[in-house]
């Protein structure tokens, strides 16, 4: 056992020895000042703490009057260990009272480092009573309070400290009441030292030591007369730094600086005190098992953090998470409120609080109480609506987006959705490619094989492509939420390959003519834009394709061939399909077959041959296949020999050669 603790030891024997020598009926433990004869030869020891005060550290005691003034008479010694540990031998004192100060320069815990000022504190002591006087944070805010009351109010010291120190508690928010103040020390094994310890800590923040004393002197004077504080903003400080110091994981490093500061010590577990002072001051209270799960809000409206929830779990308050806070916080009383199934209330109290009725009142997600969907139930699952800003499935009671990826097997469970029988319950046959909305949602269905099925995209704005209205051409919409039950949205043909052609007209040069054709198809394929009805699947088209099939009206015959209007980088080619050449379709040509003057390449001209102006052409493949003809010149002989090369193969189109 080291110096420090055998010394303590010694002192708290000798102290309960004290105790019981004068427990008779009389309330009054102190001697009062007429009846004091005076103190001879008396040595006064103890420790200073606030953080280890350095040697040389001078202790002064100071005779007080009955007006608490001092006399005059005071003797003085240094602080002799790296404890703080002082000793005064005093030779005289004519009353029982006196005045301790401790100044000097100390160790800071939450720095580690020596600070750079001096800082001083107090202690208040009955001398005829007490031999040792530890001088720390509670007896400096304590010591004009208790002054007053002894001096002022004709209260015994025993008195005046107990009372005191329960003030200090009240004002802390502090559990238990201290006892003597002037024994309480840093490593004492009871709790009271290791609230002493974590109040000194908190006390001090990361203020440097004029603001320290600053701040112990202004509750030490404001508590002086009433034993209230009435700076609350004060104390929500202190408790918010606390606060801090647990949720950035820095008490560690505050214990790391502590055992350095001394080794050879055992280390109280001053966290636990931490904790506890933001938690009372906050309004927590003890987390204990009984109490497990409960989520409360911050009461203290003078703490930044006045707004935060905390849940107790396991046997410690932290900030409790959005799922958590969903689940067990209660802040309203459902009892008395009606409901019917998937009805919502938005809690009055904490705005994000939401509860949903399903047999009775649960917790459920915001989203249920925000979207305009109702809640989700379990009797909802898997059925699928158009919310504020998105749409959306219900999922195990949760409404998720079908943009998040929160669903855990996110493809089968919107399927399983948008194929809800729901939607389609009572419904009965109608004509092919007929299409309606659903019962529960905007989603659009088309009666297809004698069967109610989703709509594709064209589909739900133009109506099945049936034999009927084969070759159409129609403009559709895009309906909000319909692309993503859409199956078959980004399928890519060899159709949609040859007829998408709007980004590479986006691209013509200024000279010559220039012609392109995609390799793969863009995702999502379907867009606003026209649909062709082709073999019973609507295809994109661009306004190109579209103008080459508004020819249809005009009249032609096989090879016929001009250059498109809106899109003049185009050739458009009529082919005959049957014996009477007058009779057949405008497809999209080769540059040849407008450029040179000999009409189309058709499969009825298959090697014909014919002569034409000499061009120069290139052609290439790089995510899209071009062909650029260098411009005419107008003088060039017409005397080049060309071949109609008719090949129906999709990367050797028909063109002169």
């Amino acid at each position: 056992m080291n110096r420090h603790l055998i010394k303590k030891h010694i002192c708290s024997i000798l102290f309960g020895i004290a105790l019981i020598a004068c427990s008779d009926d009389s309330s009054d433990t102190s001697t009062s000042a007429e009846s004091f004869e005076g103190i001879e030869n008396k040595t006064i020891s103890g420790v200073v703490q606030l953080g280890p005060f350095e040697k040389g550290t001078t202790v002064g005691i100071y005779e007080l009057d009955e007006d608490f003034l001092q006399t005059g008479r005071n003797y003085q010694t240094e602080i002799e260990t790296d404890w703080g540990e002082y000793s005064i031998k005093v030779k005289k004192l004519k009353t029982p009272y006196a005045l301790l100060k401790a100044d000097g320069y100390y160790s800071s815990y939450i720095t580690g480092k020596k600070a750079k000022d001096r800082i001083a504190l107090y202690a208040f002591t009955d001398l005829s009573e007490h031999s040792n006087t530890n001088i720390n944070v509670i007896t400096h805010l304590t010591y004009k309070r208790m002054m007053y009351l002894v001096f002022k109010q004709n209260m015994s010291f025993a008195e005046a400290e107990k009372q005191a120190a329960s003030e200090i508690s009240k004002i802390f928010k502090i559990e238990n009441d201290f006892s003597s103040v002037g024994n309480l020390d840093f490593f004492g094994e009871d709790e009271q030292s290791t609230t002493l310890f974590a109040l000194s800590i908190v006390m001090q923040g990361e203020l440097p030591p004029t603001d320290i004393e600053k701040r112990l002197d202004a509750i030490a004077q404001d508590i002086e007369q009433d034993g209230t504080l009435d700076s609350t903003a004060l104390t929500a400080s202190i408790a918010d730094w606390a606060y801090l110091q647990y949720i950035l994981s820095k008490n560690d490093a505050i214990r790391n600086n502590i055992e350095k500061l001394h080794p050879k010590a055992s280390i109280p577990a001053f966290e636990k005190g931490m904790n506890n002072f933001w938690w009372q001051n906050y309004g927590l209270g003890n987390c204990t098992d009984k109490r497990k799960n409960e989520v409360l809000k911050n009461a203290n409206s003078e703490s930044e953090y006045s707004e935060k929830l905390f849940i107790c779990r396991p046997s410690i308050w932290r900030p409790a998470s959005e799922e958590e806070i969903r689940k067990y916080y209660w802040p309203d009383d459902m009892k008395n409120i009606k409901g019917n199934e998937g009805d919502i209330y938005l809690s009055g109290t904490y705005a994000t609080a939401c509860y949903v009725y399903e047999g009775k009142w649960r917790k459920g997600y915001l989203e249920d109480c925000t979207l305009g969907l109702q809640g989700c139930t379990k009797e909802r699952q898997f059925e699928i609506g158009k919310g504020t800003d998105d749409w959306y499935i219900c999922d195990d009671q949760k409404w998720v987006g079908w943009h998040s990826e929160e669903i855990d097997g996110y493809d089968d469970k919107w399927n399983i959705s948008i194929t809800n029988k729901k939607d389609t319950a009572g419904w009965k046959s109608a004509k092919q490619g007929t299409i309606r909305k659903g019962n529960k949602s905007d989603i659009v269905y088309i009666f297809d094989n004698n069967a109610w099925r989703l709509a594709t995209i064209p589909e739900a704005t133009l109506g099945g492509c049936t034999a009927e209205i084969q070759d159409s051409i129609g403009y559709a919409k895009m309906l909000n939420g319909q692309y993503f039950v859409d199956s078959i949205a980004t399928a890519c043909t060899k159709r949609q390959k040859e007829n998408f052609w709007h980004s590479c007209l986006e691209n013509v040069p200024s000279e010559g003519y220039y012609s392109c054709d995609r390799e793969e198809c863009s995702t999502p394929f379907y867009q606003n834009g026209y649909y062709h009805c082709d073999n019973g699947k609507w295809h994109w088209v661009d306004e190109c394709f579209v103008e080459m099939k508004k020819l249809s009206t005009k009249k032609a015959k096989d090879g016929d061939s001009q250059w498109g209007k809106k899109c003049p980088s185009k050739c458009y080619v009529f082919e005959s399909d049957t014996s009477d050449s007058t009779l057949g379709s405008w497809r999209f040509g080769d540059l040849t077959e407008c450029i040179l003057g000999l009409g189309g390449c058709t499969q009825k001209r298959k090697n014909e041959t014919g002569f034409g102006p000499y061009i120069e052409i290139s052609t290439g493949c790089s995510g899209y296949c071009w062909k650029y003809i260098k411009p005419l010149d107008k003088d060039a002989p017409q005397n080049t020999p060309y071949y109609c090369r008719y090949e129906n193969d999709y990367h050797h189109p028909h063109e002169w050669r």
